[in-house]
């Protein structure tokens, strides 16, 4: 089998994928990984998108749903 009958059949495959843990597998092997300018230029995009309050309420809501033991459901 050729070179690209091999691409076509991979790419078929991978189309019907529906496996999340296989298809970041896959992601990882051929797409190089994001560098340390790339993922500040993210977190430079994101920065703001909560006003204060909104960041204070999350904050908070994770705070109180995170930190219960619900010691009957062990």
């Amino acid at each position: 089998m050729n070179i690209e009958a091999r691409k076509l059949r991979i790419i078929k495959a991978f189309s019907s994928l529906d496996d999340i843990v296989k298809i970041n597998q896959i992601e990882s092997l051929l797409l190089p990984k994001s560098t340390l300018q790339e993922r500040n230029s993210m977190l430079e995009t994101l920065s703001g998108s909560w006003t204060v309050e909104e960041a204070d309420e999350i904050k908070k809501e994770i705070e109180e749903g995170c930190e219960k033991i619900d010691e009957g459901e062990w």
